[in-house]
């Protein structure tokens, strides 16, 4: 979503935080939650860059369940039509 606003792109998933931290429009603390995200992946920790993320950004209109479902179906299950992972576009 950060990308996204700031319509930047990022070349693999290994430079997502990279590319993240260059955006000129940052939510505030954004940096320091994913720090605490990989520190200590669990639900409170995700759910503090979500909501970070929706107070900056606003709400996008998509539910939790279907940005994940959605996720799922074109990066985790994409070999069962053969098409390439959103991210390889």
């Amino acid at each position: 979503m950060v990308l996204a606003q700031n319509k930047m792109l990022f070349p693999n998933p290994k430079w997502l935080l990279h590319e993240m931290r260059k955006a000129p429009n940052l939510p505030d603390n954004i940096e320091s939650l994913f720090d605490n995200a990989i520190a200590q992946p669990n639900v409170e920790t995700t759910e503090a860059i979500r909501n970070c993320i929706n107070d900056h950004y606003g709400e996008h209109g998509f539910t939790w369940e279907e940005l994940i479902t959605t996720f799922i179906e074109d990066c985790e299950w994409n070999w069962q039509e053969h098409r390439p992972p959103v991210q390889d576009w």
